[in-house]
């Protein structure tokens, strides 16, 4: 499937006619899927805890996840355990343009995590997750007939889209003595990479195709707090922004199909996030709030392209999650929990916020929503879980579900123009082991 930690971001083909009506230049550019390193898709959410409370991450977890949820939470573990888990997310995205046929893209993929949580005598806890984001023997994704925004309208394109992408976390927590409070703080490392092809449908040949080659690597800091007094909690996170160097090959009619080199550095979004728990007889109810700084997300540096960058209208967006659980009994735990985020993108009215250069010639690029981009889109979340405490409390066993759906439509004259529409069912279990 697409890689996890978010989205296809195309940005658009760029056209120009010369004085001999010649079409002198044509451009698609689809950037990373992952706005942050943590999770490339919005909805996939990395361990069960957060699956089943609909993305609430700062609170709910002590093992190897947290140290890509919130690493102070690793001190609360009891004893060094591993973890791993697997789920089965299913997505369907629909994009229907004012003028053309819906366009449909359904995948299916089985994300995967794996970690160790090492618990110290001195309070100190080490968390170590690896999160592999491609799937052995994963096929390339075809996708036919998409409205594509060009400088002289809307087009049809088919792409062809490979993807792979590795996400990795170190992260430590610590328990201060006799206060409640924990802090921690994990480093995060991710690398994906996408070979995409793109080439005009039938009735359409008279627009060039492009090839692309991309690899990125990112790196963000996650600090976090944690308070606990009996029953009540509380827990703040802070994500740096993910500072990302990219690089890669591209052949168009721009380079006269010829593998022309680029690269370049740009920064992704910061998130703050704070979360309440307050436990009540046999119940302990969550809530979470976050916001993400997608205004401050930027290129910062191009190299080796013939046009510039343009930018999306990205504005922050924030998120809100409730969750209930119920202690049914000494060995397991019930859980169920509803979310909404917000979106990511204007709606396409700002025109100016880049421009394409072609012989020392600008041409204006339209910023706004783009086919795939799925942080676009706001979504519902609902969630569930069950915790079963394993025999001589050696562990636990988790199973957890969440369905997520989200629509939008982008105005008329706007660059988008349509209506959008993803639903995402995700099923995942996961085992937490002690030694």
């Amino acid at each position: 499937m697409l890689p996890m930690r978010g989205v296809i971001y195309s940005m658009g083909l760029q056209m120009r006619i010369e004085k001999q009506l010649k079409l002198h230049s044509a451009a698609l550019i689809y950037s990373l899927l992952s706005p942050s390193v943590a999770s490339a898709y919005p909805f996939l959410y990395t361990g069960i805890h957060q699956i089943a409370n609909s993305g609430l991450s700062a609170l709910g977890s002590s093992d190897a996840t947290a140290t890509a949820a919130n690493p102070a939470n690793l001190s609360d573990a009891q004893a060094t355990s591993s973890y791993a888990d697997m789920a089965i997310v299913s997505m369907q995205y629909i994009y229907a343009h004012t003028n053309y046929d819906p366009v449909y893209l359904k995948t299916v993929a089985p994300p995967v995590n794996l970690g160790l949580n090492v618990k110290t005598d001195s309070g100190l806890s080490l968390g170590l997750l690896v999160s592999p984001r491609t799937a052995p023997g994963a096929k390339p994704i075809r996708v036919n007939s998409v409205p594509t925004f060009t400088g002289a309208g809307y087009a049809l394109f088919n792409l062809d889209i490979e993807q792979s992408g590795f996400m990795g976390g170190l992260g430590a927590g610590y328990k201060l003595p006799a206060t409640g409070w924990s802090v921690g703080l994990t480093l995060l490392y991710g690398e994906d990479g996408q070979e995409i092809s793109a080439y005009a449908s039938e009735g359409d040949q008279s627009l060039p195709g492009m090839d692309m080659k991309y690899s990125g690597r990112s790196i963000q800091g996650l600090m976090g707090i944690a308070y606990a007094d009996g029953r009540s909690s509380l827990g703040m996170t802070f994500r740096s922004p993910a500072a990302r160097r990219y690089d890669g090959d591209i052949a168009s009619a721009v380079t006269d199909n010829v593998y022309d080199h680029y690269h370049g550095v740009s920064y992704h979004p910061a998130q703050l996030t704070g979360a309440v728990q307050v436990g009540r007889g046999v119940m302990d109810y969550l809530m979470q709030v976050n916001r993400d700084f997608w205004s401050l997300g930027r290129n910062v540096a191009n190299r080796g392209l013939p046009y510039g960058s343009p930018e999306t209208d990205f504005t922050d967006s924030f998120g809100v999650s409730f969750a209930a659980k119920l202690r049914q009994s000494d060995s397991t735990s019930l859980s169920a929990s509803c979310g909404y985020y917000s979106a990511n993108t204007g709606d396409g009215s700002a025109i100016d916020h880049g421009s394409t250069a072609l012989d020392d010639t600008a041409i204006p690029v339209q910023t706004g929503m783009e086919f795939g981009q799925m942080e676009a889109i706001p979504r519902a979340v609902l969630g569930a879980g069950m915790i079963r405490t394993l025999g001589d409390n050696r562990g636990s066993w988790v199973f957890s579900g969440n369905y997520q759906t989200g629509t939008r439509t982008i105005p008329v004259g706007h660059k988008g123009e349509g209506w959008y529409h993803i639903d995402v069912f995700t099923v995942a279990s996961g085992l937490n082991v002690k030694f």
